[in-house]
């Protein structure tokens, strides 16, 4: 069995799952009497044990012979092997994937009202040498297609054409003559100023309160005080623990307001990119800065039939169009 391990991994066509798969298929149980895992085959191509050598803490003994189950040339050639497979870069995960599109989370689909999820596709397309090759592509997908009753619209978008389009459209929008728009987008809300003012009048309330609690420790003990020792108690590590929550709070506030500062500086950023420079367009700019001014303008943004769409933006207003140019929808 280790012998045929290292044959299917050293010829290049098995990687260490596919070989656990294959074992488990041929009824060849594993040490422990379980399906085998990739892990478990890894473990047995990293065992320099079967090529014969004994170690006994950091020293190793010479070739042994009689115990010898797998030559040095084969040892070395999976390790070469699991050094090349090292290389390949691992496919994406979902969040990786979902990371390099723009409109993440906001788009909903014109005929149900549902919200459309990304998804990625697989096609395989077929080389010259007859090789099927993987082509991934991502899509937006109503999250309504599969449920009863069904969405009767278009169902999936590709995520590339609606990004592209949408730069464009966008673009558009931020060269126009917005200033007046973009200034209530974008200016700081006063009801974010008014909670800051109200937590920090609340935490100076709740530190007079604590401040009169603990006076009252004296009278307690003077036996003078409407108090009971317990109650005081009580009341003082609850005057405490709403201190540390309002100081927190504040803290996290503050820190926000930061953030949003900062988005909103970006934003201006690139909308003065965007008015300075003729002819720029959103594309052209970094992608951490495309999606910082996309989810600043949109609410949300709908697709229809046909690549058909709808722009809710945040100040106000929708913008509805359809494709300019002809497309090859995925």
């Amino acid at each position: 069995m280790v012998r045929m391990v290292f044959d299917l991994y050293c010829s290049g066509k098995m990687g260490t799952y596919q070989i656990a798969q294959y074992l488990s298929k041929q009824g060849i149980p594993a040490r422990s009497g379980r399906p085998w895992r990739s892990a478990s085959v890894g473990n047995i191509l990293r065992n320099d044990s079967y090529t014969g050598v004994r170690k006994f803490g950091e020293a190793k003994s010479e070739i042994l012979p009689h115990l010898q189950i797998i030559d040095i040339e084969t040892f070395s050639l999976a390790r070469k092997q699991a050094g090349k497979n090292k290389s390949i870069k691992p496919s994406k995960s979902r969040a990786e994937y979902i990371s390099t599109v723009l409109f993440t989370n906001i788009v909903y689909c014109m005929h149900c009202g549902k919200k459309m999820a990304v998804e990625r596709k697989k096609k395989f397309h077929k080389s010259k040498y007859g090789e099927k090759i993987p082509i991934y592509y991502l899509k937006y997908s109503c999250i309504n297609r599969n449920e009863n009753p069904r969405c009767d619209g278009q169902r999936m978008y590709s995520a590339k054409i609606i990004d592209e389009q949408m730069s464009v459209v966008i673009s558009k929008f931020l060269s126009e003559d917005t200033a007046e728009k973009i200034h209530e987008l974008v200016k700081t809300p006063s009801h974010a100023t008014d909670k800051i003012n109200d937590l920090e009048y609340a935490l100076k309330s709740e530190k007079n309160t604590i401040s009169d609690l603990k006076g009252e420790v004296i009278n307690v003990i003077r036996g003078t005080s409407a108090f009971g020792s317990i109650l005081l108690n009580d009341l003082i590590l609850k005057s405490e623990c709403r201190i540390e929550y309002l100081e927190n709070e504040i803290v996290i506030e503050h820190d926000r307001q930061l953030m949003q500062k900062f988005q909103k500086d970006r934003f201006h950023e690139i909308c003065k990119k965007i008015n300075d420079e003729s002819g720029i367009v959103l594309a052209s700019l970094p992608f951490s800065a495309q999606k910082n001014a996309v989810h600043q303008l949109i609410e949300r943004l709908y697709l229809g039939r046909g690549y058909k769409y709808r722009i809710d933006w945040k100040f106000g207003g929708c913008t509805q169009g359809e494709p300019e140019t002809e497309q090859v929808y995925h």
